[in-house]
């Protein structure tokens, strides 16, 4: 699923994507709360350019020591709509 969303937003213009903050908090001995923010760069085929700031919660899987694995995600907004087209000219 994550290539076909990565291949859905590159169509729609997005050409970045930079991590900017991670809080980790443990579950338990084998599960990690996750919450990122996230700052997405979007170019669109009339030139335009946008910056989006973009936040997720996750809840992560230690497979093993160095290995972890995503269970859930929650994305705090609708990425397509930030996203999105350009404004109409």
């Amino acid at each position: 699923m994550v290539p076909r969303m990565k291949a859905h937003f590159a169509s729609l213009g997005l050409s970045e994507t930079q991590l900017q903050t991670v809080e980790v908090s443990a579950i338990g001995a084998k599960y990690l709360l996750a919450k990122a923010a996230w700052k997405m760069t979007v170019r669109h085929l009339s030139g335009d350019r946008k910056e989006v700031d973009v936040f997720a919660t996750y809840i992560l899987e230690r497979k093993d020591e160095n290995t972890l694995s995503i269970v859930f995600q929650i994305d705090h907004q609708d990425l397509a709509t930030l996203i999105g087209s350009p404004p109409a000219i």
